[in-house]
């Protein structure tokens, strides 16, 4: 090998080589369920615009005189214009100049090292958007205990989640904030951060390099959790994060003025979902089944079909004990030809609704999505993750002010939905 450069161009050609596009899309598809199974499409523009008719024309009389008086001092059918922006997400590989040089006889450990590093990150990038999809867009990924932290406090490294399954969105290395409030709040601290060290997933516990509050002087139990970056230090952000389905259905009937993408849905409550909440009236303590059987009846009446579930494994595991309504085992195809298990529950209104599991779904709430309303909108790319390289420069970036070299994956994209009644929002306790 003639030297450095010589490897540059070899590092290049090796990741054209196994980094086609089938292989990165196997990478992305391997993550959240409700990630690979949405719609996937490309736009352009400032904002990703579209038109959403809600509703018939109420103009409609057996008296004409009555429906030509109606047509002129009342709009027709309803249309709206949603305009949503885009958000983006970036992963970044780096091999330094020494491990190059190391390598240099040897080009196959540094290819390998180094593709490596592609790999974590794009599944990174790809988990980041698995949890994204089912959150509101703030970029939180957990909760403290409220009980002062499981009883630990917060001067000494552990953080007690306040649900155990959020544990899957951590990974050693991330760089944590704090806010009291998912969105009407700053970040605690100007914004500083404690770094993890150790994620225990099965009992929900994520051991940080340091005590809590020595990182983030005001943190307390019951705080919203953040990646850095993914979150505005603000009293009244802006999401920064893609508005996942708990931004289109939120798991309260929004009654206040609000500028939701162009959309004032507190007059109109068409414009979320379906909402079945087993915290309070008829449904109080309802089972996951019922809520779904009572959510999906619901969504049905405004034009919703062939729902598919979404739920976390936790939920799916009550209802086979449950074992109450009729159901089957089935199998879904996925993107790529990847297969997914899943249980078709059957509706007394008639067909079947498909339950799949997706350990990202936040486990306090169940989603049954008409996955033909739903989609995944990216900018002037439907790839997720992809390599940033709309310059030309390449995949592997030579670093200006460094001795190594970099990649870098990501995406620019939305979500939008054109008949958010029809899609179910489940709260529960």
């Amino acid at each position: 090998m003639a030297g450095i450069g010589a490897g540059f161009t070899q590092i290049q050609n090796g990741l054209k080589r196994r980094f086609d596009q089938p292989y990165v899309n196997t990478i992305a598809w391997s993550r959240g369920k409700l990630a690979a199974m949405l719609a996937k499409t490309a736009g352009d523009g400032d904002k990703w615009t579209y038109g959403l008719a809600i509703g018939d024309s109420p103009n409609v009389s057996a008296d004409f005189s009555v429906a030509q008086a109606l047509s002129a001092t009342d709009p027709s059918t309803q249309l709206y214009q949603p305009q949503i922006d885009w958000y983006t997400q970036y992963g970044i590989a780096r091999i330094s100049g020494k491990a190059m040089r190391a390598a240099k006889s040897n080009m196959g450990g540094m290819f390998g090292r180094f593709s490596g590093q592609l790999d974590g990150m794009m599944r990174g990038v790809m988990k980041r958007f698995s949890t994204q999809v089912y959150r509101a867009g703030w970029g939180d990924i957990g909760t403290i205990d409220a009980t002062n932290n499981g009883g630990l406090g917060v001067a000494q490294p552990i953080i007690v989640l306040g649900k155990p399954e959020d544990a899957i969105n951590f990974d050693k290395g991330m760089l944590l904030q704090a806010a009291s409030t998912q969105a009407a709040s700053a970040l605690r601290s100007a914004g500083t951060t404690v770094k993890v060290l150790s994620v225990q997933f099965q009992t929900g516990r994520v051991t940080c390099t340091g005590n809590l509050n020595a990182g983030i002087a005001a943190i307390a139990a019951g705080d919203f959790l953040f990646p850095k970056g993914d979150r505005q230090d603000s009293a009244t952000p802006v999401r920064q994060c893609v508005p996942g389905v708990l931004a289109w259905g939120p798991t309260a009937q929004i009654t206040a003025t609000e500028n939701f993408y162009n959309l004032d849905r507190s007059l109109d409550g068409r414009l979320q979902f379906t909402i079945a909440d087993a915290t309070t009236g008829t449904l109080n303590g309802a089972t996951e089944e019922e809520v779904i059987i009572s959510g999906i009846t619901e969504a049905r009446r405004w034009g919703g079909q062939n729902h598919t579930v979404f739920l976390n494994p936790t939920r799916m595991k009550n209802i086979i004990l449950q074992g109450t309504a009729r159901r089957r085992n089935v199998q879904v195809k996925g993107p790529l030809g990847m297969g997914f298990s899943a249980i078709a529950l059957e509706m007394p209104s008639g067909g079947e609704a498909v339950l799949i599991d997706d350990a990202f779904c936040p486990v306090d709430n169940i989603f049954a999505l008409d996955m033909k309303s739903i989609k995944y909108v990216g900018l002037g790319s439907n790839k997720i993750p992809e390599f940033i390289d709309d310059d030309g420069a390449g995949q592997v970036l030579r670093i200006s002010d460094d001795d190594g070299v970099e990649s870098r994956t990501g995406f620019y994209g939305t979500i939008a939905c054109n008949n958010p009644i029809g899609n179910l929002t489940g709260k529960m306790a």
